[in-house]
């Protein structure tokens, strides 16, 4: 039986399914009434168990957790193997339960099992022709002396050329994208036609590790040594790079003509995974089985950032201390964007419960929130004994701890923040609807833009300074919907800027404000074909009357999204695939972005399970010079105070497996 569980944390679909066979089984005469009800009390055991907030996101449950909320789960779980219905991994029964008494959905179990064999197989260290040449080594020694790399890293990127397998995990700014560019220069110098793959789970990630790697091909003092890199990007190598989100690889055919799948693998000697800590069990499964065991696997993410949507903390399990991958993970902890002994490193260090734990971690991020920039270095030396470099970068942070308003959904102080970050948006939206009423009905090409050339570079540089504002600031939330929520945020910032349109007498309000002059989007799914990706932002910019004056013709948007360099890209809005309006955003869809002022949003509910130490490292690292915290005490303190707990046995199935391949 193979079942698709829409929410992966619950088994409460199978847990149906197995209550009706039970009763199937009992109305044919095969079970006893006494049986039947030990059995259908143990499933309702498990139902509870697997809709726990505490078990939510895990791929399975202890068994011993049914038995705590159940006194009959023995005799239950004895008459559910009779009858098939849990059996030992491997079986034909739709739930199995393993040797440490974890019980999973059979198809659960099976993705570990493969997952872990598949990255056991590719773990050993790399001999033979496979092994890295003197020259690659020399090479990359002379890069890691030119950068002033620190042990880490330059094991690190040593590491990607003497093993099949490679994990790196750090936080923001402690150069990963780089080790990568150093990574491939090397082992382009031992394989100049190397079939390059990067990916990531959403395509702006994967676009912007693409962007990051050819960024850093100019950097001084590392360009002068990557001339294969250069090569590449300038298409005079034989070796080839393309970046695709993981799903678009996995239907990507092959030179088969067929998907790539076990027996079938991706036509790449490198792939190269970004944002790994958003992957769950699933795609993580069906990734490894499309690799051939030749390619080699660089994995990159935070292993303190939330984990990914589905079910399972998948990079959180490779990353373990003492976990049997140890020998193929390296862990960056120097963050050039996060110096040691700035504000922001001192609270990412905390929540992490880096030196400092338990109620002395709750009490220390609450001061560093609350502290003065004259306060917060002596309050830094006090925690870690730490001076603060005189190039650290300031950063300002604060906390706030009001309530939100019944009716808007904010605390004054949330309404207060969005109103000045907002400022130099509607400042710039302001310029940009006084020239697009001027121009109304200039004559527009297919994509939107002026057909007239000064026109159009003028409307140019101002949607370009309305893009730089929107990207200076963002509200992030923990929950979509209720109070404290995205939803909440969207609301008041579509506020703002409806009510300046409507000042301005550009807002026509004969026709559903489903799209409007400087509304924020975000995209929820990828289009090739347009050239927009699944969680790119944009801006709707208004069309005109593009040279034909109908008064009654409903009014035509296009979306803008900007680019690093060059213009920006116009898409017409009734082409955009799945979309959403995104002034603000939840914490989870923030990773890998940063802005220059960021809000923190809480949970309202203090004891909510989203009240996490990932969910507040994510947001407080989102910054590049503000972050403000919003939520009561009880929230931060639980934020800071609970990890986030996802049951899996990823862990013992990668150390049998890497046991198991020692023995062959």
């Amino acid at each position: 039986m193979t079942t698709e569980i829409q929410n992966p944390a619950s088994f409460a679909l199978l847990s149906g399914l197995l209550r009706a066979a039970c009763r199937d089984a009992e109305l044919k005469g095969t079970l006893i009434p006494a049986d039947a009800e030990a059995a259908q009390r143990t499933i309702r055991a498990v139902a509870a168990v697997t809709s726990d907030p505490d078990t939510q996101g895990s791929v399975c449950i202890p068994w011993a957790y049914v038995e705590a909320r159940e006194p009959q789960a023995a005799k239950g779980l004895g008459i559910l193997r009779e009858l098939g219905l849990i059996g030992d991994p491997g079986s034909p029964a739709p739930w199995a339960l393993d040797a440490a008494g974890r019980l999973y959905a059979a198809r659960f179990f099976d993705e570990e099992r493969r997952l872990a064999e598949s990255l056991a197989a590719r773990a050993k260290s790399l001999t033979g022709e496979a092994a890295p040449t003197p020259e690659a080594l020399t090479l990359v020694g002379k890069m890691c002396e030119a950068l002033g790399t620190d042990e880490a890293q330059s094991a690190a990127v040593r590491g990607a050329l003497e093993q099949r397998l490679l994990i790196v995990s750090g936080g923001p700014g402690t150069g990963k994208t780089t080790s990568v560019v150093m990574m491939l220069e090397g082992l382009l110098a031992m394989k100049p036609d190397l079939r390059i793959g990067l990916a990531a789970p959403t395509g702006k990630a994967a676009s912007r590790m693409l962007q990051s790697i050819r960024e850093s091909l100019s950097r001084q003092p590392l360009a002068a040594l990557l001339t294969a890199m250069r090569a590449l990007d300038a298409g005079t190598s034989p070796a080839t790079m393309e970046a695709k989100t993981i799903h678009k690889w996995l239907v990507t055919r092959t030179p088969t003509g067929e998907m790539p799948g076990p027996g079938n693998p991706m036509a790449l000697d490198l792939l190269v995974v970004d944002e790994a800590s958003m992957i769950d069990i699933h795609l993580a499964a069906r990734l490894l089985s499309a690799l051939s065991p030749e390619t080699r696997l660089i994995l990159l993410g935070d292993k303190h950032q939330l984990a990914a949507v589905g079910p399972g903390s998948v990079f959180a399990d490779l990353t373990e201390e003492e976990g049997a991958l140890a020998a193929n993970t390296a862990v960056l902890k120097e963050s050039r964007r996060f110096e040691r002994g700035s504000i922001v490193w001192a609270l990412a260090s905390v929540v992490n419960q880096m030196g400092i734990e338990g109620d002395a971690a709750v009490s220390a991020v609450k001061t560093l929130l609350t502290s003065t920039e004259a306060d917060a270095p002596g309050l830094i030396r006090s925690l870690f004994g730490t001076e603060a470099p005189t190039s650290a970068r300031r950063y300002q942070v604060a906390w706030h701890d009001d309530a939100p308003d019944p009716q808007t959904g904010l605390s004054e102080s949330v309404r207060m923040w969005l109103d000045a970050s907002m400022e130099p948006y509607l400042e710039a939206l302001a310029d940009c609807t006084d020239f697009w009423q001027k121009h109304r009905t200039a004559v527009r090409k297919s994509r939107g833009t002026y057909a007239d050339g000064k026109l159009a570079a003028e409307e140019e540089k101002l949607v370009g300074a309305l893009w730089r504002a929107l990207e200076s600031f963002r509200p992030l939330a923990a929950q979509r919907e209720g109070e404290s929520s995205v939803a909440a945020l969207n609301r008041w910032a579509e506020g703002r800027v409806t009510a300046l349109l409507r000042q301005k007498g550009a807002l026509d309000e004969r026709f559903p404000l489903t799209h409007y002059a400087g509304r924020a989007v975000i995209v929820r799914k990828n289009d090739d074909v347009l050239g927009v990706f699944n969680g790119d932002v944009g801006i709707e910019l208004p069309l005109g009357t593009n040279g034909v004056a109908d008064p009654d013709a409903p009014p035509r948007f296009v979306t803008y999204f900007g680019r690093a360099e060059g213009e920006g890209v116009r898409v017409p809005s009734a082409l955009l695939p799945e979309h959403d309006t995104a002034f603000a955003m939840t914490i989870h869809q923030s990773q890998g972005s940063e802005f220059a002022r960021v809000a923190v949003l809480l949970p309202a509910k203090p004891d909510s399970a989203l009240s996490t130490r990932e969910l507040l490292y994510t947001g407080i690292t989102r910054t590049k010079a503000e972050v403000t915290v919003f939520g009561s005490e009880e929230a931060l303190a639980r934020s800071v105070s609970e990890p986030t707990r996802r049951l899996s046995g990823l862990a013992d199935r990668i150390r049998e497996a890497c046991a198991g391949a020692k023995d062959v």
